[in-house]
C-alpha cells in the first residue's frame, strides 16, 4: 500500500465512500470493476451511518492525518438489519496506517452485535500486489484475507483487538538446520519471537564465542535453529544503508534489505578489512562476493572499527571462481558438510586468503590444520620430498568423502589416514570413499603427494576390497581418457541389480563403494556377484577403444 496514495475511499465497511452520508449495500470485491485502489477491508457487515440527524445520529465516521500516520476510524456506527429498522449500536474499529514502518493496524474497540455473525459475516483483509503475493483466495483483484466469514474461528473479531500487516521487503528459505541469519529490515520488532517465530534455538551473536542474544538488531549475523526448510519473510520498511561496529579477527555480521557487493564495503579505519574473504553458509562454508537480504556472513578483519554497508546496483563477480582448477574434497556426514581444495602454486591461488571462520554449531567441521579451506603445494616438486597436508574432522562417524579432481592436474593426490599413512584413495578424476572408525583415528587424515603416479595408461577394474564383505566393498575404475563408462552389479542368474557409475567420465582413478543395496535401495542377500565395467573411448590419436572386464565378489552377512 503506497500509504502517500492513499484516500478514504479505499477502505470498506460494507460498502461505503465518503461523500455519501448514508449507504448500506454489501461491498463484492468479486463484483465487475474490482475495487478500488489501495483497498483495505477492516471490518464486513452491515453497517449505517447518519451523521446529524434530527432524527438520531447512527455514530461517526473520521479521519485523521499527520507526517507519521493516517488514521480512518468508525465511532459507535449502526448495525443494518435487512426488513427491519437500524439499530443503534457501539462498534468502535479504526485502521491506522504507518507512513514510516509501512505497518497497517486494525485496531478493534468494540465489534458491537455484527461481530457475532460466522457464516455471511464478518471480513477482514487487504487486496494484495499480484506481482508479488500470493492470494489466499482466488479474488479479482488478489485478496489476501486475515478472516473470511467467521473462519478460521481463531481469527474472529473480538473487543480489544489489535492486527498487524507487517510489509514483506523480501523473502528466503531456511536450512532444515542450523541458519546463519540477520535482520535486514527496518523492523517492527526485534525479539527472536517475533523475527523467527518458529525458530527452535535461541538466538547467538558471535562474540569471542557464541553469546545468547534477545533482542536482534540491525548489522550483527546470528545462528538460528529451524525444524524443516520453510521461507522466511523480512517485514518492516527497507534497510539501506547501516555501520556495523566489529572487533579484531573474526566477525558474523548481516546484510540489507537489497544485495550488496562485498567490494563496495567500507570501513573506519579504513583497510581493516582489505582483501578480506566473505563467507556464507548454506550447510557449509562458501565464499561470496554478494551479501544477500536475511543472511548472515562471517569475515575475519585486522582490528577492530566500523564495517559501512550501504546497498548498491552492481553486480559482482562470481567468488571463489579460482578454486575451480584445484581438487575439491567434500566431507559430509549426518550432521552437515564442508568442502576443502588442494593444488599446484602454480594456479596462482593464494591459500592464505581461505582461513574458515569458527565451526558452525552443527557440531561437523572439516578443515586442513592451518585451519584454511584450501592447501597449495610447490608447483615443482623435488624428487623424494615428502608433502602431506592434515585434515581434521570433528563430528561423527562415518564421514563420506567425494572428490573431482582438477582436469589439468598432473600431479597424483592421495587420501591417507593418520598417522598410520595408509591410502585410503588415489584423488583422481572423481569417486567417493567413506570413512569409519576401521579407516581413521581421531578424526584426522591427510592429503599427500605421490611422485610417479599420474593418470592410467589402460582402463582397468581393480578387485574390491574387503572380499568377502559386509555391507560396503571397495575398488577402483581406472580411465586413461575421457570415456564413457558403465560399472554395474549382476547377480548370478545374470540381472542387473545395481548401477554404480554411468556416463561420461574424466581421465583418473575412480575410487568406487558399493553398499550392497539394490537400484531401489534395497539390501542384496548373503551370495555371490559379478561386478562388470565397460568403456567406450577415442584416445588421442582418434582411435576408438572398447573394454569390458568383470570381477567376482563375495557378499557374506
Amino acid at each position: 500500500t503506497d500509504t502517500d496514495d492513499v484516500n478514504l475511499n479505499g477502505f470498506a465497511t460494507g460498502g461505503w465512500d465518503l461523500p455519501n452520508r448514508q449507504h448500506h449495500s454489501r461491498a463484492d470485491t468479486n463484483s465487475e470493476g474490482g475495487t478500488p485502489k489501495n483497498f483495505v477491508a477492516p471490518y464486513w457487515a452491515d453497517w449505517i451511518t447518519v451523521q446529524d440527524s434530527p432524527v438520531g445520529t447512527f455514530g461517526h465516521i473520521r479521519h485523521f492525518s499527520d507526517s507519521t500516520k493516517f488514521v480512518a476510524e468508525w465511532d459507535s456506527i449502526g448495525n443494518f438489519v435487512q426488513g427491519s429498522d437500524a439499530q443503534s449500536d457501539i462498534a468502535v474499529f479504526r485502521v491506522v496506517l504507518n507512513r514510516n514502518t509501512g505497518v497497517i493496524e486494525f485496531q478493534y474497540d468494540n465489534i458491537g452485535v455484527g461481530g457475532e455473525e460466522t457464516t455471511d459475516g464478518t471480513l477482514v483483509g487487504i487486496q494484495c500486489d499480484s506481482l508479488t503475493h500470493h492470494a489466499t483466495v482466488p479474488d479479482v483483484p488478489p485478496f489476501n484475507h486475515f478472516n473470511r466469514s467467521g473462519y478460521p474461528v481463531e481469527t474472529r473479531l473480538h473487543d480489544g483487538l489489535c492486527i498487524h500487516y507487517y510489509p514483506v521487503v523480501y523473502t528466503f528459505t531456511s536450512l532444515d538446520a542450523w541458519n546463519l541469519v540477520s535482520v535486514g529490515t527496518t523492523s517492527p520488532g526485534y525479539s527472536k519471537a517475533f523475527l523467527y517465530p518458529t525458530a527452535i534455538s535461541n538466538a547467538f551473536r558471535y562474540s569471542g564465542g557464541y553469546v545468547v542474544t534477545d533482542p536482534l538488531s540491525n548489522g550483527p549475523g546470528f545462528w538460528v535453529k529451524f525444524s524443516g526448510a520453510q521461507t522466511l519473510d523480512g517485514v518492516g520498511a527497507p534497510l539501506s544503508t547501516v555501520d556495523v561496529a566489529i572487533a579484531n579477527n573474526w566477525n558474523m555480521i548481516g546484510s540489507l534489505s537489497s544485495p550488496v557487493s562485498t567490494a563496495s564495503l567500507t570501513t573506519t579505519p579504513p583497510t581493516i578489512l582489505t582483501g578480506a574473504t566473505y563467507y556464507a553458509y548454506n550447510g557449509s562454508y562458501t565464499v561470496v562476493s554478494t551479501l544477500d537480504p536475511g543472511q548472515g556472513y562471517w569475515v575475519q578483519s585486522s582490528g577492530p572499527g566500523t564495517l559501512h554497508m550501504t546497498a548498491s546496483s552492481a553486480v559482482p563477480e562470481k567468488a571463489g571462481r579460482e578454486l575451480e582448477n584445484l581438487t575439491k574434497l567434500t566431507f559430509k556426514n549426518g550432521q552437515g558438510f564442508q568442502s576443502l581444495y588442494i593444488g599446484s602454486e602454480a594456479s596462482g591461488v593464494k591459500a592464505s586468503k581461505y582461513v574458515l571462520p569458527p565451526a558452525s554449531p552443527t557440531g561437523f567441521d572439516a578443515r586442513f590444520s592451518s585451519g584454511r579451506m584450501v592447501e597449495t603445494y610447490p608447483a615443482i616438486l623435488d624428487k623424494g620430498s615428502q608433502h602431506d597436508y592434515t585434515i581434521t574432522l570433528t563430528g561423527d562417524l562415518p564421514v563420506t568423502v567425494k572428490w573431482t579432481g582438477a582436469r589439468d592436474n598432473t600431479t597424483a593426490l592421495v587420501l591417507k589416514s593418520q598417522p598410520e599413512g595408509k591410502i585410503l584413495a588415489v584423488l583422481a578424476g572423481s569417486g567417493s570413499v567413506t570413512l569409519t572408525e576401521k579407516e581413521i583415528t581421531k578424526g584426522v587424515v591427510s592429503v599427500g603427494i605421490v611422485e610417479g603416479m599420474s593418470v592410467p595408461k589402460e582402463f582397468a577394474l581393480g578387485q574390491n576390497y574387503p572380499n568377502p564383505f559386509n555391507p560396503t566393498t571397495r575398488f577402483q575404475v581406472d580411465v586413461p581418457y575421457q570415456s564413457t563408462v558403465e560399472v554395474s552389479i549382476f547377480d548370478v542368474l545374470g540381472r542387473k541389480i545395481a548401477t554404480l557409475m554411468q556416463g561420461v567420465q574424466d581421465a583418473g582413478y575412480h575410487t568406487m563403494e558399493w553398499n550392497s543395496h539394490d537400484g531401489q535401495g534395497l539390501n542384496v542377500p548373503t551370495g555371490m556377484y559379478f561386478m562388470r565395467m565397460t568403456a567406450t573411448s577415442t584416445d588421442q590419436q582418434q582411435q576408438q577403444q572398447q573394454f569390458s572386464a568383470v570381477r567376482k565378489i563375495m557378499l557374506m552377512k
